[in-house]
């Protein structure tokens, strides 16, 4: 995290049983690194609701906002995971809505 341009800012969820906002977005590097290091493993894995819930968390927007057609990225989602999802709504499904709302995945 300390290689981000100053002023960044990082909102961190873990996604599990279900998707849970850790930390909301903030630009105290502290506060997501303290996050992180309080994260815990859980049985299932919500890949989908947890995407989209980090795409929430850093759009601050409800489910149906969208940018206008040819609008840039405002965000980037970094999505850390084994790459099983138990269930949920699917995770191409979850990253097609972060990406009509300005979030790349």
């Amino acid at each position: 995290m300390c290689q981000l341009p100053r002023g960044s800012r990082v909102a961190l969820v873990s996604f599990g049983n279900f998707a849970t906002v850790v930390v909301p977005l903030t630009d105290r590097q502290a506060a997501v690194i303290d996050g992180i290091s309080g994260l815990l493993t859980q049985l299932r894995t919500q890949l989908g609701p947890g995407l989209l819930e980090g795409v929430r968390s850093v759009t601050g927007e409800g489910p149906t906002a969208s940018l206008p057609s040819g609008t840039l990225f405002r965000a980037v989602a970094i999505l850390l995971t084994d790459g099983w999802s138990s269930d949920g709504i699917p995770p191409e499904e979850a990253a097609q809505e972060a990406r009509r709302r300005g979030v790349q995945v």
